[in-house]
């Protein structure tokens, strides 16, 4: 009986001090993980204050790309359909002519640096997939005009066309005939009238 009385105390006093013991456990483990993870952590901020303060540096917004690079990045090309309206403006008389046509095959899906090559002596104005302007200034009288000039000694009447003057007509007066003064207004580029009913009165008064 007191064997069993013994055996009994002990069994007690193991359960009760087993259970003091977990207790135990329970409380320190909590501060000790705290510590832990305080040592851990305190170094690895101080690592990326550093980090953040001396090795890295700021980012940065990514610049603006300037007008002239967009443009060209999202430039219009020419379309099938384009339409070229061509403007010359003839400095001798202050005229001048519109002209509107299909656009050349040569430039369709082409830009606007690759047509400037292709139209030889033509400013481009204004660009567009579905429409181009384009200008140009001659020296010469316009198409509208008739000019009477000397070529040498032959009288001769000229009109434009395209971007040259080409004779349509030798007038028939002896050079000696012509007096100083209309031989002054007739060398090139000649004297400008708006028909051939013009030139021949003029002719007829230089004669009389």
């Amino acid at each position: 009986m007191k064997l069993w009385r013994a055996v009994r105390y002990r069994a007690q006093v193991g359960v009760r001090n087993g259970a003091r013991w977990i207790r135990t456990r329970a409380q320190t483990i909590p501060k000790r993980k705290v510590v832990v993870t305080a040592a851990v952590c305190a170094p690895l901020a101080v690592a990326l204050l550093f980090l953040s303060t001396f090795a890295i540096p700021p980012a940065q917004a990514p610049a603006a790309p300037e007008e002239g690079v967009l443009s060209a990045a999202v430039g219009a090309i020419v379309g099938e359909d384009c339409v070229v309206q061509y403007t010359t403006l003839y400095t001798l008389c202050g005229h001048t002519t519109t002209q509107e046509t299909p656009v050349p095959r040569a430039w369709w899906f082409q830009t606007r640096e690759q047509v400037a090559m292709l139209a030889g002596g033509w400013e481009i104005t204004s660009f567009a997939s579905d429409r181009i302007e384009m200008r140009r200034s001659l020296a010469l009288y316009c198409p509208q005009h008739s000019v009477l000039a000397l070529a040498g000694e032959q009288l001769t009447v000229y009109q434009t066309e395209g971007d040259q003057p080409l004779p349509t007509r030798a007038v028939n007066m002896p050079y000696a005939s012509i007096p100083d003064d209309a031989r002054a207004q007739l060398a090139p580029p000649g004297v400008a009238f708006d028909s051939l009913e013009a030139v021949e009165e003029w002719l007829e008064s230089i004669e009389s």
